[in-house]
């Protein structure tokens, strides 16, 4: 039993419930899935996703903020759309967490 995604680890997990409720239970069999499906659970299966964000240099940081004082409804996202990142790295730089 080696699960590799999580509908198969459920499964795997679903499996060692109906072992220990049936006529012959085996803990240690089911100690040992158990073992198996949690390592699984901390490895990553699939590699992240590259960083399509640019990097939030000085000059990014104060395009960002001249955008926000020259018009102060231009939301975040369209102002992330602008300079080439998402809305949370926009959000950052503006409340000073991204310094």
């Amino acid at each position: 039993m080696l699960a590799s995604t999580k509908p198969k680890q459920r499964a795997a997990l679903a499996e060692i419930v109906e072992m220990l409720r049936g006529k012959n239970p085996d803990p240690l069999r089911a100690a040992t899935m158990i073992e198996i499906v949690l390592k699984q659970m901390h490895n990553r299966v699939s590699p992240r996703a590259r960083t399509t964000s640019v990097q939030i240099t000085p000059e990014v940081r104060e395009h960002i903020r001249s955008l926000r004082r020259n018009d102060r409804r231009l939301p975040q996202h369209e102002i992330g759309r602008l300079v080439g990142t998402n809305q949370g790295r926009v959000s950052e730089t503006l409340s000073g967490k991204r310094v």
